[in-house]
């Protein structure tokens, strides 16, 4: 069985592709820094409206944020 990557991971990692600091994907989709930090570091879960939100901010679909998949940035 593979091991699946966690959704800090999958964050961290859309986030450095697309070279975003915490600071811009807060002000892209209303989460605070804070929590986005937690979530990068494995401290705290998302609810499901917060990862419809941060989807929606970053112009992407869930998927993407979960596959771990970091082929290619969108167009921003």
């Amino acid at each position: 069985m593979s091991e699946q990557p966690n959704l800090g991971d999958c964050l961290r990692g859309l986030r450095k592709t697309h070279g975003w600091t915490l600071q811009e994907v807060s002000t892209l989709t209303g989460v605070a820094v804070s929590t986005l930090s937690k979530v990068e570091n494995d401290q705290m879960s998302l609810s499901y409206d917060k990862l419809l939100q941060i989807c929606e901010g970053l112009s992407i679909h869930v998927t993407e944020l979960l596959s771990g998949d970091r082929k290619q940035p969108a167009a921003r």
